[in-house]
């Protein structure tokens, strides 16, 4: 996903907490926690020429409190003229490390493999290797489906897993992308 989103980390506006189902001071609490796990900063780009350019381009005229978008980066400590966006193994930490844990790139989970005795009993999932379009069995004690709005409930489908509201109410983070042209009297120390 971070790909998908850009590693961009806004907080929800106002209007996309009011049907919120979370308790307002736990959702906050989950936010810090998540913000934390995925290292969110504002500051990871202050040295920016281009950054600093559009920050001021954006604040003249306006009364608006134009701030950089928090992203989950963090700038490298070997040459800090680059950066590591924030993805898995940020989230997972040391976990990568053990040996009882395997990270599979390049495949898909295509749906959670049920009792069929007992449906409300699973034995793990059924992933899609995307190289080799094969499918193979992962026996797992427990699953947790977190495969983003659309991903999530294509998963549950697929294993005959069929909430109430599965496929309603999908939405993604709202975000609003664009590209940026300078005036060239913006950008002398370009030219």
């Amino acid at each position: 996903m971070a790909t998908h989103w850009t590693c961009a980390c806004p907080l929800p506006h106002a209007e996309e907490r009011e049907k919120n189902p979370i308790a307002p001071a736990e959702l906050d609490q989950l936010l810090t926690r998540s913000r934390n796990i995925l290292h969110v900063t504002t500051d990871q780009y202050d040295g920016s020429i281009r950054h600093n350019t559009v920050l001021d381009a954006l604040r003249a005229g306006t009364t608006r409190n134009i701030q950089p978008l928090p992203l989950a980066v963090r700038r490298r400590t070997d040459n800090p003229l680059y950066v590591t966006w924030s993805g898995s193994n940020t989230v997972l930490g040391d976990a990568v490390d053990n040996p009882r844990f395997t990270l599979s790139a390049e495949t898909r989970v295509t749906r959670v493999i049920r009792d069929p005795e007992d449906q409300s009993k699973i034995y793990g999932v059924l992933v899609r290797d995307l190289k080799t379009d094969t499918d193979h069995f992962v026996l797992a004690k427990a699953v947790v489906i977190t495969c983003g709005a659309i991903g999530t409930p294509q998963v549950l489908y697929n294993s005959g897993i069929r909430p109430r509201a599965l496929g309603r109410y999908m939405t993604e983070q709202s975000l609003s992308f664009c590209q940026v042209r300078h005036y060239e009297y913006l950008v002398p120390a370009f030219n």
